[in-house]
Protein backbone atom coordinates (compact mmCIF):
# COMPACT_ATOMS: atom_id res chain seq x y z
CA UNK A 1 0.00 0.00 0.00
CA UNK A 2 1.18 3.35 -1.04
CA UNK A 3 1.60 5.96 1.87
CA UNK A 4 -1.09 8.39 0.12
CA UNK A 5 -3.62 5.32 0.49
CA UNK A 6 -2.98 4.84 4.41
CA UNK A 7 -5.38 6.44 6.53
CA UNK A 8 -4.04 8.99 8.94
CA UNK A 9 -5.92 7.19 12.07
CA UNK A 10 -4.29 3.58 10.90
CA UNK A 11 -1.15 2.50 10.76
CA UNK A 12 1.05 -0.39 9.21
CA UNK A 13 2.63 -3.42 11.09
CA UNK A 14 4.55 -6.29 10.25
CA UNK A 15 2.54 -9.95 10.90
CA UNK A 16 5.61 -11.08 12.72
CA UNK A 17 4.99 -8.04 15.40
CA UNK A 18 1.07 -9.03 15.85
CA UNK A 19 1.11 -12.43 16.04
CA UNK A 20 3.14 -16.09 16.64
CA UNK A 21 3.81 -18.90 13.78
CA UNK A 22 3.66 -22.52 14.46
CA UNK A 23 4.41 -24.56 11.44
CA UNK A 24 2.63 -28.05 10.99
CA UNK A 25 4.50 -31.22 11.83
CA UNK A 26 5.65 -33.52 9.10
CA UNK A 27 3.54 -37.14 9.27
CA UNK A 28 5.56 -40.01 7.78
CA UNK A 29 3.24 -42.15 5.51
CA UNK A 30 3.66 -45.04 8.30
CA UNK A 31 2.00 -43.02 10.95
CA UNK A 32 -0.94 -42.31 8.82
CA UNK A 33 -4.07 -44.18 10.34
CA UNK A 34 -7.66 -45.10 9.95
CA UNK A 35 -8.66 -43.54 12.78
CA UNK A 36 -8.04 -40.80 15.54
CA UNK A 37 -7.50 -37.27 14.58
CA UNK A 38 -7.53 -35.47 10.74
CA UNK A 39 -4.25 -34.60 9.40
CA UNK A 40 -4.78 -31.33 8.23
CA UNK A 41 -2.96 -30.75 5.06
CA UNK A 42 -3.26 -27.76 2.20
CA UNK A 43 -5.88 -29.64 0.03
CA UNK A 44 -8.31 -30.01 2.94
CA UNK A 45 -8.28 -26.19 3.29
CA UNK A 46 -8.84 -25.62 -0.89
CA UNK A 47 -10.92 -28.28 -0.97
CA UNK A 48 -13.97 -29.50 1.01
CA UNK A 49 -14.46 -32.68 -0.45
CA UNK A 50 -10.41 -33.83 -0.28
CA UNK A 51 -10.27 -36.65 1.95
CA UNK A 52 -8.00 -37.37 5.33
CA UNK A 53 -5.66 -38.99 6.55
CA UNK A 54 -5.86 -39.60 10.41
CA UNK A 55 -3.49 -39.67 12.73
CA UNK A 56 -4.10 -41.90 16.44
CA UNK A 57 -0.75 -40.70 18.11
CA UNK A 58 0.53 -38.39 20.86
CA UNK A 59 1.34 -34.96 19.29
CA UNK A 60 2.47 -31.37 20.66
CA UNK A 61 -0.84 -29.40 21.66
CA UNK A 62 0.48 -26.52 19.74
CA UNK A 63 -0.56 -28.60 16.38
CA UNK A 64 -3.75 -29.09 17.26
CA UNK A 65 -6.10 -27.48 15.35
CA UNK A 66 -9.68 -26.21 16.46
CA UNK A 67 -12.86 -25.25 15.15
CA UNK A 68 -12.13 -21.42 14.46
CA UNK A 69 -8.35 -21.01 14.51
CA UNK A 70 -6.64 -18.84 11.71
CA UNK A 71 -4.84 -20.74 9.25
CA UNK A 72 -2.04 -20.01 7.05
CA UNK A 73 -0.91 -22.50 3.87
CA UNK A 74 2.56 -21.43 2.73
CA UNK A 75 3.46 -23.87 0.26
CA UNK A 76 2.27 -25.16 -3.20
CA UNK A 77 1.61 -23.75 -6.65
CA UNK A 78 0.69 -19.96 -7.35
CA UNK A 79 -3.06 -19.78 -7.54
CA UNK A 80 -4.68 -22.74 -6.10
CA UNK A 81 -2.58 -23.61 -2.33
CA UNK A 82 -1.73 -20.30 -0.99
CA UNK A 83 -4.02 -18.19 1.55
CA UNK A 84 -5.31 -17.42 4.91
CA UNK A 85 -8.08 -19.56 5.96
CA UNK A 86 -10.64 -19.91 8.89
CA UNK A 87 -10.49 -23.06 9.74
CA UNK A 88 -14.67 -24.05 10.74
CA UNK A 89 -14.69 -27.69 10.80
CA UNK A 90 -13.60 -30.78 13.26
CA UNK A 91 -10.73 -30.38 15.27
CA UNK A 92 -7.99 -31.85 13.19
CA UNK A 93 -3.67 -32.48 13.86
CA UNK A 94 -1.63 -29.68 12.06
CA UNK A 95 0.14 -30.72 8.83
CA UNK A 96 3.59 -29.59 7.42
CA UNK A 97 3.35 -26.65 5.07
CA UNK A 98 0.72 -24.62 7.03
CA UNK A 99 1.50 -22.31 9.67
CA UNK A 100 -1.11 -22.00 12.37
CA UNK A 101 -1.56 -17.76 13.21
CA UNK A 102 -1.85 -17.21 16.69
CA UNK A 103 -2.43 -13.72 18.27
CA UNK A 104 -4.81 -11.82 21.09
CA UNK A 105 -8.14 -11.57 19.69
CA UNK A 106 -8.81 -8.89 22.11
CA UNK A 107 -6.57 -6.65 20.17
CA UNK A 108 -6.75 -8.31 16.17
CA UNK A 109 -10.23 -9.08 14.48
CA UNK A 110 -9.72 -12.73 13.10
CA UNK A 111 -11.64 -12.45 10.35
CA UNK A 112 -10.31 -8.90 9.60
CA UNK A 113 -6.62 -10.48 10.06
CA UNK A 114 -7.40 -13.21 7.54
CA UNK A 115 -8.51 -10.51 5.11
CA UNK A 116 -5.91 -8.66 5.28
CA UNK A 117 -3.18 -11.51 5.01
CA UNK A 118 -5.03 -12.49 2.22
CA UNK A 119 -4.97 -8.90 0.56
CA UNK A 120 -0.67 -9.56 0.73
CA UNK A 121 -1.31 -12.71 -1.17
CA UNK A 122 0.13 -11.71 -4.77
CA UNK A 123 2.80 -9.94 -2.80
CA UNK A 124 3.68 -12.57 -0.98
CA UNK A 125 3.72 -15.28 -3.76
CA UNK A 126 5.99 -12.97 -6.19
CA UNK A 127 8.32 -13.50 -3.49
CA UNK A 128 8.45 -17.23 -3.01
CA UNK A 129 10.94 -19.65 -3.63
CA UNK A 130 11.06 -22.84 -5.33
CA UNK A 131 10.32 -23.55 -9.21
CA UNK A 132 7.40 -22.83 -11.13
CA UNK A 133 5.33 -25.77 -9.92
CA UNK A 134 5.94 -26.34 -5.70
CA UNK A 135 7.08 -23.06 -4.45
CA UNK A 136 7.00 -21.58 -0.70
CA UNK A 137 6.67 -18.39 1.26
CA UNK A 138 9.76 -18.58 3.90
CA UNK A 139 8.47 -17.47 7.78
CA UNK A 140 10.52 -14.68 7.30
CA UNK A 141 9.13 -13.27 4.41
CA UNK A 142 5.68 -14.04 6.47
CA UNK A 143 6.60 -12.24 9.57
CA UNK A 144 8.30 -9.06 7.63
CA UNK A 145 5.22 -8.28 5.66
CA UNK A 146 3.38 -5.17 5.88
CA UNK A 147 -0.35 -4.65 6.77
CA UNK A 148 -2.76 -1.96 7.74
CA UNK A 149 -3.88 -2.23 11.30
CA UNK A 150 -6.89 0.04 11.99
CA UNK A 151 -8.43 0.25 15.18
CA UNK A 152 -9.96 -2.51 17.26
CA UNK A 153 -13.40 -1.27 16.89
CA UNK A 154 -12.95 -0.28 12.53
CA UNK A 155 -11.17 -3.73 11.96
CA UNK A 156 -14.64 -5.22 13.12
CA UNK A 157 -16.52 -2.93 11.02
CA UNK A 158 -14.48 -3.57 7.86
CA UNK A 159 -14.83 -7.39 8.38
CA UNK A 160 -18.50 -7.27 8.56
CA UNK A 161 -18.78 -5.41 5.95
CA UNK A 162 -16.18 -7.61 3.65
CA UNK A 163 -18.94 -10.41 4.92
CA UNK A 164 -21.52 -8.91 3.91
CA UNK A 165 -20.23 -7.99 0.35
CA UNK A 166 -18.08 -10.71 -0.81
CA UNK A 167 -20.70 -13.41 0.65
CA UNK A 168 -23.27 -11.49 -2.20
CA UNK A 169 -20.16 -11.67 -4.38
CA UNK A 170 -20.48 -15.55 -3.76
CA UNK A 171 -24.31 -15.56 -4.28
CA UNK A 172 -24.18 -14.18 -7.13
CA UNK A 173 -21.22 -16.36 -8.74
CA UNK A 174 -23.25 -19.30 -7.91
CA UNK A 175 -26.51 -18.18 -9.67
CA UNK A 176 -24.35 -16.83 -12.55
CA UNK A 177 -22.47 -20.60 -12.61
CA UNK A 178 -26.10 -22.27 -12.66
CA UNK A 179 -27.16 -20.72 -15.81
CA UNK A 180 -25.37 -22.65 -18.65
CA UNK A 181 -26.86 -26.07 -17.05
CA UNK A 182 -30.26 -24.05 -17.39
CA UNK A 183 -29.35 -22.67 -20.83
CA UNK A 184 -27.98 -26.50 -21.46
CA UNK A 185 -31.75 -27.84 -20.61
CA UNK A 186 -33.38 -25.16 -22.42
CA UNK A 187 -31.82 -26.27 -25.92
CA UNK A 188 -32.34 -29.63 -25.22
CA UNK A 189 -35.97 -28.83 -24.50
CA UNK A 190 -36.26 -27.14 -27.78
CA UNK A 191 -34.50 -29.67 -29.44
CA UNK A 192 -37.49 -32.19 -27.90
CA UNK A 193 -40.11 -29.52 -29.19
CA UNK A 194 -39.05 -29.39 -32.30
CA UNK A 195 -38.94 -33.29 -33.45
CA UNK A 196 -42.25 -33.57 -31.51
CA UNK A 197 -43.57 -31.22 -34.13
CA UNK A 198 -44.53 -29.14 -30.63
CA UNK A 199 -42.78 -26.11 -31.98
CA UNK A 200 -44.91 -25.79 -34.92
CA UNK A 201 -48.06 -27.05 -33.82
CA UNK A 202 -50.19 -23.97 -33.77
CA UNK A 203 -49.36 -23.13 -37.28
CA UNK A 204 -49.40 -26.80 -38.40
CA UNK A 205 -52.53 -28.85 -36.33
CA UNK A 206 -52.76 -31.60 -38.81
CA UNK A 207 -49.77 -34.10 -38.56
CA UNK A 208 -50.61 -36.61 -40.51
CA UNK A 209 -48.36 -35.72 -43.02
CA UNK A 210 -45.52 -36.29 -40.77
CA UNK A 211 -43.93 -39.43 -41.70
CA UNK A 212 -42.34 -42.29 -39.43
CA UNK A 213 -39.18 -43.30 -41.36
CA UNK A 214 -35.37 -44.63 -41.00
CA UNK A 215 -33.28 -41.70 -41.35
CA UNK A 216 -31.45 -43.94 -44.19
CA UNK A 217 -33.97 -43.13 -46.21
CA UNK A 218 -33.57 -39.60 -46.40
CA UNK A 219 -29.49 -39.85 -46.85
CA UNK A 220 -27.90 -40.72 -50.36
CA UNK A 221 -24.97 -42.80 -47.91
CA UNK A 222 -24.31 -42.91 -44.60
CA UNK A 223 -20.74 -44.11 -44.14
CA UNK A 224 -17.56 -43.69 -41.53
CA UNK A 225 -13.97 -42.97 -41.89
CA UNK A 226 -11.50 -45.53 -43.42
CA UNK A 227 -11.16 -48.88 -41.01
CA UNK A 228 -7.18 -48.66 -42.50
CA UNK A 229 -4.80 -46.84 -40.79
CA UNK A 230 -3.84 -43.91 -42.86
CA UNK A 231 -0.34 -42.94 -43.97
CA UNK A 232 1.78 -39.69 -42.11
CA UNK A 233 2.05 -36.74 -43.97
CA UNK A 234 3.76 -33.53 -42.77
CA UNK A 235 1.16 -31.78 -44.91
CA UNK A 236 -1.79 -31.99 -47.04
CA UNK A 237 -5.26 -32.87 -45.97
CA UNK A 238 -6.07 -32.83 -42.69
CA UNK A 239 -7.02 -35.63 -40.73
CA UNK A 240 -9.84 -34.73 -37.53
CA UNK A 241 -10.68 -36.89 -35.10
CA UNK A 242 -13.82 -36.78 -31.86
CA UNK A 243 -11.89 -34.18 -30.03
CA UNK A 244 -12.18 -31.96 -33.28
CA UNK A 245 -15.77 -32.03 -33.05
CA UNK A 246 -16.31 -32.00 -29.66
CA UNK A 247 -17.26 -27.88 -30.09
CA UNK A 248 -20.06 -28.78 -31.92
CA UNK A 249 -18.62 -27.67 -35.00
CA UNK A 250 -15.25 -28.80 -37.48
CA UNK A 251 -12.45 -27.29 -35.52
CA UNK A 252 -9.35 -27.48 -37.46
CA UNK A 253 -7.42 -25.32 -34.81
CA UNK A 254 -6.05 -28.06 -33.24
CA UNK A 255 -5.43 -31.02 -36.11
CA UNK A 256 -2.40 -32.63 -35.26
CA UNK A 257 -2.29 -35.28 -38.08
CA UNK A 258 -2.29 -34.56 -41.90
CA UNK A 259 -2.69 -36.96 -44.76
CA UNK A 260 -0.89 -36.94 -48.02
CA UNK A 261 -3.13 -35.93 -51.34
CA UNK A 262 -3.34 -39.21 -52.96
CA UNK A 263 -4.30 -41.13 -49.69
CA UNK A 264 -7.26 -38.29 -50.07
CA UNK A 265 -8.03 -39.04 -53.55
CA UNK A 266 -8.27 -42.27 -53.18
CA UNK A 267 -10.95 -42.70 -50.52
CA UNK A 268 -14.36 -43.22 -51.90
CA UNK A 269 -16.66 -40.44 -52.60
CA UNK A 270 -18.99 -41.75 -49.92
CA UNK A 271 -16.07 -40.83 -47.19
CA UNK A 272 -15.22 -37.53 -48.54
CA UNK A 273 -17.15 -34.78 -46.51
CA UNK A 274 -18.84 -32.40 -48.34
CA UNK A 275 -20.54 -28.88 -47.58
CA UNK A 276 -24.14 -29.46 -45.90
CA UNK A 277 -23.03 -33.08 -44.76
CA UNK A 278 -23.56 -34.06 -41.03
CA UNK A 279 -20.52 -35.63 -39.25
CA UNK A 280 -21.91 -37.93 -36.28
CA UNK A 281 -19.68 -39.23 -33.56
CA UNK A 282 -20.26 -43.01 -32.97
CA UNK A 283 -17.32 -44.43 -30.74
CA UNK A 284 -16.78 -43.54 -27.21
CA UNK A 285 -18.05 -40.09 -26.84
CA UNK A 286 -21.13 -41.04 -29.08
CA UNK A 287 -23.79 -38.56 -30.02
CA UNK A 288 -22.40 -35.64 -31.02
CA UNK A 289 -23.53 -33.93 -34.80
CA UNK A 290 -22.36 -31.58 -36.51
CA UNK A 291 -22.95 -29.53 -39.81
CA UNK A 292 -20.19 -29.33 -42.91
CA UNK A 293 -20.14 -25.50 -43.35
CA UNK A 294 -17.77 -24.75 -45.93
CA UNK A 295 -15.87 -26.85 -49.13
CA UNK A 296 -12.72 -27.41 -46.88
CA UNK A 297 -11.52 -30.84 -48.03
CA UNK A 298 -10.29 -33.03 -45.13
CA UNK A 299 -10.70 -36.74 -43.63
CA UNK A 300 -11.60 -38.41 -40.72
CA UNK A 301 -11.20 -41.51 -38.29
CA UNK A 302 -13.29 -44.07 -38.27
CA UNK A 303 -15.02 -43.61 -35.51
CA UNK A 304 -17.25 -40.55 -36.64
CA UNK A 305 -20.16 -41.23 -39.44
CA UNK A 306 -20.43 -39.24 -42.39
CA UNK A 307 -24.27 -38.90 -43.58
CA UNK A 308 -25.19 -37.43 -46.81
CA UNK A 309 -29.15 -36.39 -47.08
CA UNK A 310 -30.79 -36.07 -49.40
CA UNK A 311 -31.61 -32.18 -49.76
CA UNK A 312 -34.87 -32.66 -51.28
CA UNK A 313 -36.17 -34.68 -48.87
CA UNK A 314 -35.04 -33.18 -45.90
CA UNK A 315 -33.29 -30.20 -44.42
CA UNK A 316 -30.14 -31.06 -43.66
CA UNK A 317 -30.00 -28.87 -40.32
CA UNK A 318 -33.45 -30.68 -39.94
CA UNK A 319 -31.16 -33.85 -39.56
CA UNK A 320 -28.77 -32.44 -37.46
CA UNK A 321 -31.99 -30.84 -34.99
CA UNK A 322 -32.82 -35.11 -35.62
CA UNK A 323 -29.49 -36.34 -34.52
CA UNK A 324 -28.76 -34.10 -31.54
CA UNK A 325 -32.25 -34.52 -30.17
CA UNK A 326 -32.99 -36.32 -26.71
CA UNK A 327 -34.97 -38.49 -28.74
CA UNK A 328 -31.84 -38.78 -31.02
CA UNK A 329 -29.67 -39.59 -28.20
CA UNK A 330 -31.92 -42.05 -26.62
CA UNK A 331 -31.32 -44.12 -29.85
CA UNK A 332 -27.75 -43.96 -29.93
CA UNK A 333 -27.57 -45.18 -26.08
CA UNK A 334 -30.08 -47.75 -26.71
CA UNK A 335 -28.31 -49.17 -29.54
CA UNK A 336 -24.13 -48.50 -28.54
CA UNK A 337 -22.73 -51.61 -27.77
CA UNK A 338 -19.30 -52.97 -25.97
CA UNK A 339 -17.67 -52.13 -22.51
CA UNK A 340 -14.38 -50.14 -22.47
CA UNK A 341 -16.00 -47.99 -25.42
CA UNK A 342 -19.50 -48.18 -26.65
CA UNK A 343 -20.32 -48.16 -29.84
CA UNK A 344 -22.96 -47.08 -32.91
CA UNK A 345 -22.87 -49.19 -35.51
CA UNK A 346 -23.36 -47.97 -39.02
CA UNK A 347 -26.54 -50.68 -39.18
CA UNK A 348 -27.69 -48.89 -36.17
CA UNK A 349 -27.17 -45.46 -37.44
CA UNK A 350 -29.35 -46.04 -40.43
CA UNK A 351 -32.16 -47.73 -38.79
CA UNK A 352 -32.36 -44.60 -36.24
CA UNK A 353 -36.31 -43.99 -37.35
CA UNK A 354 -37.81 -40.71 -36.88
CA UNK A 355 -40.93 -38.35 -37.14
CA UNK A 356 -40.26 -36.25 -40.72
CA UNK A 357 -42.71 -33.25 -41.71
CA UNK A 358 -42.48 -32.36 -45.27
CA UNK A 359 -39.39 -30.22 -45.82
CA UNK A 360 -41.81 -26.48 -45.76
CA UNK A 361 -42.34 -27.59 -42.00
CA UNK A 362 -38.82 -28.56 -41.45
CA UNK A 363 -37.48 -25.51 -43.04
CA UNK A 364 -39.77 -23.54 -40.49
CA UNK A 365 -38.64 -25.76 -37.48
CA UNK A 366 -35.08 -24.84 -38.33
CA UNK A 367 -35.84 -21.38 -38.16
CA UNK A 368 -37.37 -21.53 -34.88
CA UNK A 369 -34.97 -23.68 -33.30
CA UNK A 370 -32.18 -21.20 -34.69
CA UNK A 371 -34.00 -18.41 -33.52
CA UNK A 372 -34.37 -19.84 -29.72
CA UNK A 373 -30.65 -21.33 -29.80
CA UNK A 374 -29.73 -17.24 -30.74
CA UNK A 375 -31.61 -16.09 -27.82
CA UNK A 376 -29.92 -18.65 -25.17
CA UNK A 377 -26.45 -17.45 -27.12
CA UNK A 378 -27.04 -13.67 -26.26
CA UNK A 379 -27.80 -14.70 -22.93
CA UNK A 380 -24.84 -17.30 -22.33
CA UNK A 381 -21.85 -14.61 -23.71
CA UNK A 382 -23.96 -11.81 -21.04
CA UNK A 383 -23.46 -14.52 -18.36
CA UNK A 384 -19.70 -14.76 -19.72
CA UNK A 385 -19.41 -11.11 -18.91
CA UNK A 386 -21.14 -10.67 -15.80
CA UNK A 387 -18.96 -13.62 -14.70
CA UNK A 388 -15.71 -12.10 -15.71
CA UNK A 389 -16.88 -9.16 -13.94
CA UNK A 390 -17.81 -11.04 -10.58
CA UNK A 391 -14.57 -11.74 -10.71
CA UNK A 392 -12.83 -8.85 -9.95
CA UNK A 393 -15.54 -7.76 -7.72
CA UNK A 394 -13.50 -9.74 -5.04
CA UNK A 395 -10.12 -7.99 -5.49
CA UNK A 396 -11.90 -4.44 -5.90
CA UNK A 397 -13.84 -4.82 -3.03
CA UNK A 398 -10.72 -5.96 -0.85
CA UNK A 399 -8.78 -3.31 -2.05
CA UNK A 400 -11.64 -0.56 -1.61
CA UNK A 401 -11.57 -2.52 2.47
CA UNK A 402 -8.00 -1.60 2.66
CA UNK A 403 -7.84 1.97 1.41
CA UNK A 404 -10.26 2.70 4.12
CA UNK A 405 -13.11 3.63 1.64
CA UNK A 406 -15.71 1.03 2.76
CA UNK A 407 -15.58 2.42 6.06
CA UNK A 408 -15.44 6.56 5.58
CA UNK A 409 -18.61 6.39 7.02
CA UNK A 410 -18.14 4.86 9.94
CA UNK A 411 -14.87 6.71 10.70
CA UNK A 412 -16.89 9.93 10.58
CA UNK A 413 -19.84 8.64 12.84
CA UNK A 414 -17.18 7.48 15.97
CA UNK A 415 -14.37 9.38 16.05
CA UNK A 416 -13.79 8.47 19.57
CA UNK A 417 -13.31 5.43 18.60
CA UNK A 418 -10.51 5.76 16.10
CA UNK A 419 -8.37 8.50 18.62
CA UNK A 420 -6.81 8.38 21.87
CA UNK A 421 -6.32 5.07 23.96
CA UNK A 422 -8.66 3.95 21.17
CA UNK A 423 -6.36 4.53 18.26
CA UNK A 424 -4.57 2.14 15.97
CA UNK A 425 -1.17 3.34 16.97
CA UNK A 426 -2.12 2.50 21.20
CA UNK A 427 -3.27 -0.75 19.57
CA UNK A 428 -0.09 -1.68 18.19
CA UNK A 429 1.84 -0.44 21.03
CA UNK A 430 -0.58 -2.51 23.82
CA UNK A 431 0.32 -5.31 21.45
CA UNK A 432 4.12 -5.22 21.18
CA UNK A 433 4.21 -4.79 24.71
CA UNK A 434 2.11 -8.02 25.37
CA UNK A 435 4.60 -9.74 23.09
CA UNK A 436 7.53 -8.77 25.04
CA UNK A 437 5.98 -9.43 27.85
CA UNK A 438 5.51 -12.85 26.85
CA UNK A 439 9.27 -13.04 26.11
CA UNK A 440 11.16 -15.43 28.55
CA UNK A 441 14.56 -13.75 30.60
CA UNK A 442 17.29 -14.22 29.34
CA UNK A 443 19.59 -15.75 31.12
CA UNK A 444 22.99 -14.48 32.39
CA UNK A 445 25.61 -15.53 33.37
CA UNK A 446 28.32 -14.78 36.22
CA UNK A 447 31.58 -14.83 36.59
CA UNK A 448 33.16 -16.69 39.74
CA UNK A 449 36.21 -15.90 41.42
CA UNK A 450 37.87 -17.87 44.10
CA UNK A 451 39.42 -15.96 46.92
CA UNK A 452 42.42 -17.42 48.23
CA UNK A 453 42.47 -18.67 51.80
CA UNK A 454 44.77 -16.27 54.13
Amino acid sequence: MKDEDLQDCWTVAKIGEICDLINGRAFKPSEWSQKGLPILRIQNLNNPNASFNYFDGSFDDKHRVNNGDLLFAWSGTPGTSFGAHIWKRENSVLNQHIFKVVFDENSINKSFFCYAINQKLDELILSAHGGVGLRHITKSKFENTNIVLPSWSEQKEIASRLDDLLTRIDRLKTRLDAIPQILKRFRQSVLAAAVSGRLTEVENKDKTKWIFEKISSFCESISDGDHQAPPRSEKGIPFLVISDLSKGFVNFENVTRWVPNEYYESIKEIRKPRKYDILYTVTGSFGISVVVNDDKEFCFQRHIALLKPKHDKVNYKFLQILLSSPEGFQQASTSATGTAQKTVSLKSLRNFIFYFPPIQEQDEIVRRVEQLFAFADQIENRVKDARAKAEHMTPSVLARAFRGELTADWREQHPHLISGENSAKALLEKIRSQKESLKPAKKTRTRSTDRKKD
